[in-house]
C-alpha cells in the first residue's frame, strides 16, 4: 500500500527464486495467507529479521516500516537479492521513517551475512556516498569547490541516514566527530560494485531533476546502486556501469554482469568449474550450466511460482502477453489451451511422466543446498543481541542541518500519519536464526582486480 513499490523481473529461462518475502522486517503476510513471513517455519523463511533490540532505536513504529511497498526479497541458493526504494528526506516530517526504514535494512543485511548468506541490495537508496555522488561540490573546470565540499562533509554526511548507509560499505566515509562516530561492531560488508570497478569516474550520476532540465548538463547525483558481498564481487562480478543513455525516467538504469562459470583452482590447479546458474536456480534444476530437469518436471517447477508473482495477482493474471502478438487469435467459441504446451505433453508420455508425478519430484528438492567451498562466504563473528543497531553512535537527523538540496526529494508518498499502530510485536526465534544481529568483525576483503579505466561520463 502506499505511494511506492518495487518488482524484480526474472528470466525463466535462467534463474527462478527458491524464496519471496515483501518488506524488511518479515511482519507482512505473504499474499493469500494469515501468517506473518517471521512466524513462518524455518524453512519457509528467507530469515535474518531484524530484532526487536535491533529496531528499539528506531523512532517508527515495526509495522509502519514495510507499509509503503518499499521492499522485495528473492532467495537464490547463491546470494539473498534485496531491492529497494528507499525513502527521500523530503521534509523533517518523514525524517523518522527514512532513519527507521534503513536501520532494519541495516540490520536485516548483517543478519543474513552473519548467518552465512551472500547478499545483493540494489535500488534507489536516496543517498550517496561520496563528493563523486553529486555534482554540487564540483565546479566548471573539474576543480572541487571547498566550500561545497565541506558542506558535504559537515552537514550531509553527518546524517544519520547517510552514516547508516555509508557503515556498510567498503571504502565509505566515516564521520570522525564523536555524534557520529562508528563503532566497530558495525564493520562494512558490501562492496559497490559500480564504484569499485570505476573508483575515480566523475560524473557517474544516476538521478537529475528532470523538472529543471539538469540532465542534458549531466547536474546530477548517484543514489542508485548494485552493492554485494566480498565473495561475489572478487569472483563473479565481472562489469558494473550506469546506462544514462536510456531514458525515460529521472533516473538511468544500474546494471552488474555475472561470469558465467569460475574454476576451482585453490590448489594450484583447476579441479572443477563451477556454473553461476546453478545456484540461481532451485537445486537440480541446472547441472554444469545446463537445464538438467525433464520438461514435465521444469514445467511443474515453473507452475509452483511465488505467492507475489504478478502471474498470480487478479489484477496482471488475464493480461495479455506479449508473445500473444504474433500466435493466431482464437477462433469463435475457441479458448486458449491451459497447462502444458503440447510439445511438453507429447515429451510427458514419451518418458513416461506426468505434471503431477514432476511436481511432487521437485517439490523433494532442497530448497538452498550448501554452496561448494569456494563459494562460501567468508566466516565472521557475531555479537550478542545487546547491539542496539547504532542508537548511540549516529547522531539524529533532526538534530543536523539540512542539506537536502544535495540530495533528490521527489519522494511524495504518504506520511506516516496515514497509518495506525498495531500491537506491539514479538519476534519469535526458537532456533536462534536470528541471534547473528551484527558483525564484530570486518568480512575478510579479498584483493579485487585492478579496474580498468574508463573515460568519464560525457553526459
Amino acid at each position: 500500500q502506499g505511494y511506492s513499490g518495487v518488482s524484480v523481473y526474472t528470466r525463466d529461462s535462467c534463474c527462478v527464486p527458491t524464496r519471496v518475502e515483501e518488506g524488511v522486517t518479515g511482519v507482512l503476510r505473504a499474499p493469500g495467507t494469515t501468517t506473518r513471513y517471521i512466524d513462518r517455519p524455518a524453512d519457509r523463511q528467507i530469515g535474518g529479521y531484524p530484532t526487536e533490540r535491533q529496531l528499539q532505536s528506531a523512532a517508527v513504529a515495526r509495522d509502519l516500516i514495510d507499509a509503503e511497498g518499499r521492499c522485495l526479497v528473492l532467495d537464490f541458493p547463491l546470494f539473498v537479492l534485496i531491492n529497494v526504494y528507499c525513502p527521500a528526506r523530503r521534509n523533517d516530517d518523514r525524517t523518522d521513517f527514512r532513519d527507521a526504514f534503513l536501520l532494519a535494512l541495516d540490520a536485516r543485511v548483517r543478519n543474513l551475512v552473519a548467518a552465512g548468506r551472500h547478499v545483493v541490495l540494489c535500488g534507489d537508496m536516496n543517498t550517496m556516498r561520496h563528493h563523486l555522488d553529486t555534482a554540487a561540490v564540483w565546479g566548471h573546470h573539474g576543480q572541487v569547490l571547498p566550500a561545497e565540499a565541506l558542506a558535504f562533509d559537515e552537514d550531509y554526511l553527518s546524517l544519520r541516514s547517510a552514516a547508516i548507509f555509508g557503515r556498510l560499505l567498503f571504502g565509505g566515509d566515516r564521520i570522525t566527530n564523536t555524534t557520529t562516530d562508528i563503532p566497530p561492531s558495525s564493520p562494512p560488508i558490501l562492496h559497490d560494485a559500480c564504484r569499485e570497478l570505476h573508483p575515480q569516474r566523475r560524473g557517474m550520476y544516476t538521478c537529475w531533476d528532470t523538472r529543471k532540465n539538469h540532465r542534458p548538463a549531466n547536474f546530477g547525483s548517484r543514489i542508485d546502486f548494485v552493492l554485494c558481498s566480498p565473495r561475489l564481487m572478487q569472483l563473479l562480478v565481472i562489469q558494473a556501469d550506469i546506462q544514462p543513455q536510456l531514458l525515460g525516467s529521472d533516473h538511468c538504469p544500474v546494471y552488474v554482469v555475472l561470469r558465467d562459470s569460475v574454476d576451482d583452482n585453490r590448489n594450484g590447479q583447476v579441479t572443477h568449474t563451477l556454473h553461476t546458474l546453478d545456484y540461481l536456480n532451485p537445486p537440480g534444476r541446472f547441472s554444469g550450466g545446463q537445464l538438467a530437469m525433464t520438461p514435465a518436471q521444469d514445467f511443474a517447477l515453473l507452475q509452483r511460482r511465488q505467492p507475489q508473482s504478478a502471474r498470480r495477482m487478479p489484477q496482471f493474471a488475464n493480461r495479455q502477453h506479449i508473445g500473444n502478438l504474433f500466435r493466431r487469435a482464437p477462433a469463435a467459441g475457441e479458448t486458449a489451451a491451459a497447462g502444458p504446451s503440447s510439445e511438453v505433453r507429447k515429451r510427458c508420455a514419451t518418458e513416461g511422466e506426468t505434471v503431477r508425478e514432476a511436481t511432487a519430484a521437485t517439490a523433494r528438492q532442497p530448497v538452498n543446498p550448501r554452496l561448494p567451498p569456494l563459494l562460501q562466504p567468508d566466516p565472521v563473528a557475531t555479537v550478542s543481541e545487546e547491539e542496539t543497531g547504532g542508537r548511540h553512535s549516529v547522531a539524529s537527523d533532526n538534530e543536523a542541518d539540512a542539506v537536502a538540496a544535495a540530495e533528490k526529494t521527489n519522494d511524495t508518498g504518504k506520511t506516516d500519519e496515514t497509518h495506525t499502530t498495531s500491537e506491539t510485536l514479538s519476534v519469535p526465534d526458537p532456533g536462534h536464526d536470528n541471534a547473528a544481529a551484527c558483525l564484530q568483525h570486518a568480512t575478510t576483503s579479498h584483493p579485487l582486480r585492478p579496474a580498468v579505466p574508463t573515460p568519464t561520463n560525457s553526459l
